[in-house]
């Protein structure tokens, strides 16, 4: 028997939910009865022109860069309602196409429904003349969305304009990636002279057409492009693909009335079959000495069958069918910089239901630029708020230094599913820290918000010196980006100092080397020590790793930790917390600002039933920093 992870060091331990907080009491403030095509407002808690708590599945399609700005198109016909409908652009769908995916989303799969939720027909549409109480709807219905898509018995995502044989010639006929797996795994054994290793090779290269055109069609439609469908598809990743002339059956399937119709999963775990193949195999090797073999095939053909998979595989994670999941929800959220929107604010607005969070309306003065930023502090403020721990689990991609170090933003990397694990259910995830929240000054800019965090820390150099010895560092490997542990800094600051980017270090002594550069940028500047009745808090300027969090499955001794990695900022922190808060006296000499450069994560195994924590690393200290 095992013994038990060990404890939190910490006595107030908490746990963190795995998934944001979903209110199913709340049912949307409108739904379209599809038969009259009429919109019915809310009456009590769920009741719909009389019908009680009604079924009603859920159409998910893109349409906000496709508004026909001269208002030539008919637009569709929704009783009930008091904005107008926008006309949309012919070539993207009729109002004649619109009301048909309508009625296929009504009819459903296995749940029909005479209930849809359409936005068009649903939220308040922003119109010239609309009352507060109209805007004020409309915000109320965005941040429920999480709440509106769960209820919905069947989600629908229409590729308006696609019908099925434009992407697909013949369904009945057509080669799916489990066709592909089984020739490549079955097949192969069976090859000893070149006529059937060129027979191999030339059905692999036609499977691989055959599977890699209708699938990047598919991702192509602009549905794979709105940031807005991108969320819906976190939020119902088993919604069934709609073509204008119905759903899709592929293969051996295509005339089974038991095989279910292609859905966005189908896609997700396709492409999820299709990367362990490509990563987890040396495929270009085995085709290569397939190819050898052949009798009258050309050169290179295996190395044209992998790229074109691979291409495959590359253009599905960025259209974030690896995001099509709500426990972790920061890989749609890094995704979110590549789709596209109508205003800059959409990037806060159109993604944010995948936490659980609502940002309310902004106030019609500022730039966009400056309403945007509004936003993400707003966003940043209740992620920290919510979850503390996730709202620091990534590390910032972008070229130059974010407005805060802090605030996590869509130029971010979280690719790798060691993250993942702090947020899921079957592990449990324990909090590190004594407090992590956002701060903001008593006077000064208002501008001016910090995160601040009071618990345990290291010095980095000292803890990278004593891992030597307790095999905490395992380097970067093809691949398995996930079994890496150490040090990762956050993409510019690796960028300025190292004179590269450095995503994982590949072995023990680059990563020391570099911690060597870091403290040579970020010289010690004296120290400050505040002591108060029962603690004393080490804030020297030194680079710092403040202990996060920890994760574990239950009943094993194997424990995985994370802490941020702090750097003294340029600047210093006033006295402008006022002694009432129990911060810093007014009399204190100004304190050191931190920022944030990066993360350290690092694997601990315990063989004792009351085990010593953090064994071989140094002592930690008590901290307090205030990070900008």
């Amino acid at each position: 028997m095992p013994p038990p992870p060990p404890p939190n060091p910490w006595a107030d331990r908490k746990k963190i939910p795995t998934k944001p907080l979903i209110l199913l009491s709340f049912w949307p403030h409108r739904l379209l009865h599809v038969k009259t095509m009429t919109s019915y407002v809310k009456q009590g808690d769920n009741t719909y022109n009389g019908i009680n708590a009604p079924s009603y599945n859920v159409l998910s399609y893109t349409w906000g860069r496709f508004m026909d700005r001269t208002s030539q198109e008919t637009p569709l016909l929704v009783h009930g309602i008091d904005w107008p409908v926008p006309s949309i652009q012919k070539t993207h769908f009729s109002a004649a196409a619109f009301q048909h995916a309508i009625h296929c989303a009504a009819n459903g799969y296995l749940h029909a429904c005479e209930w849809v939720w359409v936005d068009i027909a649903c939220i308040p549409q922003k119109h010239v003349g609309e009352t507060q109480e109209a805007i004020r709807l409309r915000y109320q219905e965005i941040s429920r969305q999480v709440e509106i898509f769960y209820r919905a018995q069947e989600a629908f995502a229409w590729l308006s304009s696609f019908k099925k044989l434009e992407v697909i010639q013949d369904p009945e006929k057509g080669i799916t990636i489990d066709d592909l797996l089984l020739h490549f795994n079955e097949k192969q054994k069976g090859i000893h002279n070149g006529e059937l290793a060129a027979d191999f090779l030339n059905t692999m290269e036609l499977y691989s057409h055959l599977i890699v055109k209708p699938i990047t069609t598919m991702l192509e439609h602009s549905w794979f492009q709105s940031l807005w469908t991108l969320q819906e598809m976190v939020l119902r990743s088993d919604a069934f693909i709609l073509f204008d002339d119905g759903l899709l059956k592929i293969g051996a399937g295509a005339n089974d009335p038991t095989s279910d119709p292609w859905k966005i999963n189908t896609l997700k775990f396709d492409m999820f079959a299709l990367r362990l193949l490509l990563s987890g195999r040396d495929m270009i090797g085995i085709l290569g000495n397939i190819e050898s073999m052949a009798c009258g095939v050309g050169a290179s053909r295996s190395t044209g069958i992998v790229k074109r998979l691979e291409q495959l595989v590359d253009l599905a994670k960025l259209k974030g069918l690896e995001a099509s999941r709500i426990e972790f929800p920061h890989t749609a959220y890094s995704l979110a910089q590549h789709r596209q929107v109508l205003e800059d604010e959409d990037r806060i607005y159109g993604i944010v239901q995948t936490y659980g969070i609502s940002c309310g309306p902004l106030p019609r003065e500022g730039s966009s630029i400056s309403r945007l930023h509004t936003l993400e502090d707003e966003f940043g403020e209740k992620l920290v708020a919510k979850s503390p721990v996730l709202s620091q689990l990534f590390i910032h991609s972008g070229e130059s230094a974010p407005r805060r170090s802090w605030l996590i933003t869509q130029k971010c990397k979280v690719d790798d599913y060691f993250w993942a694990q702090f947020f899921s259910d079957q592990n449990q995830l324990n909090t590190l820290y004594r407090s992590l929240k956002v701060e903001r000054p008593n006077c000064g800019q208002p501008q001016e918000i910090y995160l601040h965090f009071e618990g345990k820390a290291w010095c980095l150099d000292k803890f990278v010196e004593s891992s030597r010895s307790a095999t905490m560092f395992s380097p970067s490997r093809p691949a398995t980006p996930d079994s890496y542990r150490g040090l990762m800094l956050d993409n510019h600051i690796s960028n300025y100092i190292l004179s590269n980017i450095v995503d994982y270090f590949p072995d023990r002594q680059s990563m020391e080397d570099s911690v060597k550069k870091l403290y040579q940028y970020y010289k010690p500047s004296g120290a400050y020590v505040r002591e108060s009745s029962t603690r004393q808090y080490d804030t020297s300027s030194s680079i710092k790793i403040a202990l996060l969090a920890s994760t574990s499955f239950p009943n094993l001794p194997v424990v995985d930790y994370v802490g941020i990695v702090l750097a003294p900022s340029s600047r210093s922190l006033p006295s402008i917390f006022s002694s009432a808060k129990g911060r810093i006296s007014t009399s204190a000499v100004d304190i050191t600002l931190w920022k944030r450069i990066g993360l350290i994560r690092w694997t601990e195994i315990y063989h004792d039933e009351k085990p010593l924590l953090h064994a071989g690393l140094p002592l930690n200290h008590g901290f307090e920093a205030w990070i900008e």
